[in-house]
């Protein structure tokens, strides 16, 4: 189950090493691919590029950094649509980068990796922010920091303001210091965490099993990811690899997640026995 050589070449596996240069393009059609076989990422990264040509001039031409953020949002959210929508999160098509393109509607999240995505074509260095509320782009101007909020129709805000939004959550020390910009793995980690969610609630076990592979795999010592991709091992008929991870996770499973596990590795034991 720690074989990793499918992910040998990818965008994934730049953070498996650890990388935070990562073309988040790429990765996000990894992820889109799962779920979508035989997706061709040829017309999203042709989406990508068609926005960066459109939007070369005018951010070229811009008067300020603000007015260059404010360029990119009207662009995005105005002319071609994307903007956040509370049902999105409910199927993995609000977290996959070609499907947010193609419906104009997505998370917090995915609009936030689409946004820097297109932002980074154009030299435009918007950092991920996991604010307490939802996904923002934080970009470093000579003025102070300017947040954006992609879900928001693309929403600009001072860290004055961010922090008046953010006032029920939180004193604004503490609210301040959760608006730094996140690493790539914490980025991938949400990302993921959230399309499994989706997933399941769909009961697509086989999505969501290939998702929680991911998951392990940037967290191989976790006992709770190991845990979770032997049930969904299991809910998505993968029965040998759900009885080998079922059986470790035994070995090191508090009292309290014995009777779970047990009862999904008697199904499984049970199910591979009728199969052979």
């Amino acid at each position: 189950m720690d074989d990793l050589t499918e992910y040998a070449g990818t965008e994934f596996s730049k953070l498996l090493l650890r990388t935070e240069r990562v073309d988040w393009a790429r990765f996000a059609l990894e992820l889109a691919a799962d779920g979508q076989r035989g997706l061709d990422p040829a017309p999203t990264l042709q989406w990508i590029q068609e926005r960066h040509d459109e939007l070369l001039g005018p951010v070229a031409t811009a008067w300020s950094e603000y007015d260059a953020l404010r360029r990119l949002t009207d662009c995005l959210a105005e002319q071609h649509g994307l903007i956040g929508d509370p049902n999105a999160s409910a199927t993995p098509d609000g977290y996959y980068l070609n499907r947010i393109i193609e419906t104009g509607r997505g998370t917090p999240i995915g609009l936030a990796v689409l946004y820097f995505i297109v932002a980074q074509t154009l030299q435009i260095d918007l950092q991920p922010v996991a604010s307490p509320k939802r996904f923002l782009t934080r970009y470093e101007s000579t003025e102070g920091p300017i947040f954006l909020d992609p879900y928001d129709r693309g929403r600009l805000m001072d860290i004055d303001e961010c922090l008046d939004w953010l006032a029920d959550v939180g004193e604004p020390a503490e609210v301040r210091g959760r608006l730094q910009p996140a690493g790539s793995r914490r980025v991938a980690l949400h990302l993921l965490n959230r399309l499994k969610i989706a997933h399941i609630q769909q009961e697509d076990w086989p999505a969501a099993w290939r998702v929680q592979q991911r998951l392990f795999a940037l967290q191989p010592t976790s006992y709770e990811e190991r845990r979770a991709l032997a049930i969904l091992a299991t809910k998505a008929e993968r029965l040998p690899q759900a009885v080998e991870l079922l059986r470790d996770c035994l070995q090191k499973a508090p009292p309290s997640d014995t009777p779970l596990l047990s009862a999904y590795l008697r199904t499984a034991e049970a199910r591979l026995a009728h199969c052979n």
